[in-house]
């Protein structure tokens, strides 16, 4: 199999093993849904999907597919979890062939890596690095927001970065923004628009 002069994905998966094409071409789809403005393009010889400077990659062996998100301590607490059962490096996880391919997870990592962090920035006063921490805590997206409670969410954040953010209220403030915005269509009270406003 020569991979080292491939124009595009079409071509990566028309020379892989002829068992293998379908899982590749399933894998594609799914990061394509959960990702539907990605582009696509060869890049190291792998096929890798982009948006927004965030990056997926993938990659036939041949025991197993990898999957290359990035950074994997940045994964979402809910999505570490699930990967657990793999084989992983500092950027990828091996989905093995002589198992069933969790394609609901590929799913999840990309709308992580690729789509999550800038729909969640459109809350005002949630930067990249609130996003960041929404992410890790398991809300992705504006939409698994909605009906959370924001001292909940508070406290899974003190859980995960220690009792010392606790003396920190501000995140607090920040999440009953952010749940009121994903429970109210992106609407905000007149006299709520900041963070501030959302104090005891």
């Amino acid at each position: 199999m020569n991979t080292s002069k491939l124009a595009n994905i079409d071509e990566y998966i028309a020379v892989q093993t002829k068992d293998v094409q379908p899982i590749l071409i399933k894998i594609r789809e799914t990061i394509r849904t959960a990702a539907p403005n990605v582009v696509e393009k060869i890049s190291y010889q792998m096929p890798i999907f982009g948006q927004d400077g965030n990056f997926i990659y993938f990659a036939a062996f041949k025991k197993h597919i990898g999957i290359y998100p990035g950074a994997l301590e940045h994964l979402p607490t809910d999505i570490l979890e699930r990967i657990t059962g793999y084989k992983t490096s500092k950027g990828a996880i091996q989905f093995p062939l002589n198992k069933p391919i969790d394609y609901e997870l590929i799913a999840d990592i990309t709308k992580w890596r690729v789509g999550s962090q800038t729909d969640l920035t459109k809350i005002p006063g949630i930067g990249k690095k609130m996003a960041q921490h929404l992410i890790k805590v398991g809300y992705h997206d504006i939409e698994s927001l909605k009906g959370q409670d924001p001292e909940e969410i508070y406290t899974k954040h003190c859980l995960l970065y220690g009792a010392g953010n606790q003396s920190c209220r501000c995140v607090l403030y920040c999440y009953r923004l952010a749940v009121h915005y994903a429970d109210n269509d992106g609407q905000l009270p007149p006299d709520k628009q900041n963070w501030e406003d959302w104090k005891d």
